[in-house]
C-alpha cells in the first residue's frame, strides 16, 4: 500500500501550493484599492473563490477566472505517438476551456468571452497543423455549445522552459452581467439545503501526473484495456463536462441555488470550500467511473486519498433548498 499523503495522490503537493496561494492573494488584496480610481467596487467574499468580481460604475458585474489545463495534453501527445491519430487533441480545447468557465460559472455568471494562452515548447509544435487544428476546433465548438465568443489569444514557444514535444495550455475567460441577474457567493447557504452532485465525464483534467506514472508501469502503457474494453489512455481523454448551461437553466427557471462548487483539484474537499461551518453530510455517493478504481488499484491508492484528489464521478456540485431538487 502506498504512503502517498492523501493530497499527493494527484500528483500534486497541496501543502507546498497552497501557502504560496495565501502569499499572492496577501500580496493581492494590498492593490484592490485601485478599483476606486475607475469607479469600481471588489465584490465582498469573492476572494477564495473560484473566481474574482467586481461591481462596474453602471451596476453591473464583471467576473474573470484563468486556469490551466495541466499535464493531460501528455496523455494526449502520447496517443497520437502510438495511434497517428492527432484527433486524440479535439478534447483538449474544450478540456481547457472548462477548467476556467466551470469555475466561473460557481458564481452564477456565464463566460462570454474566452481568451486562451498556448506555450510550446518549440515553434516546431504549431508546424503540425493536424493536431493544431483539432485543438482549436474543440475550443470553438465548447464555445459555441455554451454561446461564449473566443477573443484574443496567445501561443508563444517557450524553449528551454517547455519541453519540445509538449505544450502548457490555459485559458482566461470574463463575462459582465447585468446587477438583475443573480449572483452566487455562499451567503445564503444554510443548514438542511440539499447538496446535489451533477456527473463528471471521468477524471476531467486534475491528477493527470498520477494516471501517466500509472501508464509508464504498465506492459501496455496507454494501450491497455479497461474493462469497458476502451484504451487507458482513450479514457483519460474523455473531455471534462461544461456545468455552465445546466447553472444558466436553473436560474432562467428561478431555482434559488445557494452554492456551487467545481470538483477539481483537492477532491471531495471542495464540497465544503464555503467559510460557514457548517457538517456536509453526504447521504448517496455518484456511480464512479471505470478510470478511478483503475488507478486506484494500479496505484495503491486508499479511499481516503482518492476522494480526496479526484471527482470520483461527481464533476460539480450544487447547494439548494431541499423542495427545489425535482425542479
Amino acid at each position: 500500500m502506498s504512503l502517498v499523503p492523501v493530497n499527493q495522490a494527484s500528483g500534486v503537493n497541496y501543502d507546498l501550493i497552497d501557502p504560496a496561494t495565501v502569499i499572492a492573494r496577501e500580496q493581492a488584496v494590498l492593490t484592490t484599492r485601485h478599483l476606486a480610481r475607475w469607479g469600481m467596487q471588489e465584490i465582498s467574499g469573492c476572494r477564495g473563490q473560484s473566481y474574482y468580481a467586481v461591481q462596474l460604475p453602471n451596476g453591473d458585474r464583471l467576473t474573470q477566472t484563468i486556469e490551466c489545463l495541466g499535464t493531460k495534453s501528455a496523455v494526449a501527445q502520447a496517443m497520437y505517438e502510438l495511434t497517428g491519430n492527432p484527433r486524440h487533441f479535439y478534447g483538449l480545447g474544450q478540456d481547457t476551456f472548462a477548467m476556467a468557465a466551470n469555475d466561473v460559472v460557481t458564481s452564477g455568471q456565464p463566460p462570454q468571452i474566452m481568451q486562451p494562452y498556448h506555450a510550446a515548447g518549440h515553434s516546431d509544435w504549431f508546424d503540425d497543423l493536424a493536431r493544431v487544428t483539432a485543438i482549436m476546433e474543440g475550443y470553438r465548438a465548447a464555445c459555441d455549445s455554451v454561446d461564449c465568443t473566443w477573443g484574443g489569444g496567445e501561443t508563444p514557444a517557450l524553449a528551454g522552459i517547455v519541453l519540445p514535444e509538449e505544450a502548457d495550455m490555459a485559458v482566461v475567460v470574463t463575462s459582465v452581467m447585468p446587477a438583475s441577474w443573480p449572483f452566487i457567493d455562499g451567503s445564503s447557504l444554510q443548514s438542511g439545503d440539499a447538496i446535489v452532485f451533477l456527473p463528471s465525464s471521468g477524471i476531467h483534467a486534475n491528477g493527470l501526473s498520477t494516471a501517466r506514472k500509472l501508464a509508464a508501469t504498465l506492459s501496455e502503457g496507454y494501450r491497455t484495456r479497461l474493462p469497458s474494453g476502451r484504451m487507458f489512455g482513450e479514457v483519460l481523454l474523455d473531455p471534462t463536462y461544461l456545468y455552465v448551461n445546466v447553472v444558466v437553466d436553473c436560474l432562467d427557471a428561478d431555482v434559488p441555488i445557494h452554492y456551487l462548487a467545481n470538483m477539481t483539484g483537492h477532491g471531495w474537499r471542495k464540497i465544503m470550500r464555503h467559510p460557514k461551518p457548517f457538517e456536509y453530510v453526504i447521504r448517496r455517493l455518484p456511480e464512479v467511473p471505470e478510470i478511478f478504481p483503475f488507478i486506484q488499484s494500479g496505484m495503491g491508492l486508499t479511499d481516503e486519498q482518492m476522494f480526496g484528489s479526484y471527482n470520483m464521478g461527481a464533476g460539480f456540485v450544487c447547494y439548494l433548498p431541499q423542495e427545489y431538487v425535482g425542479k
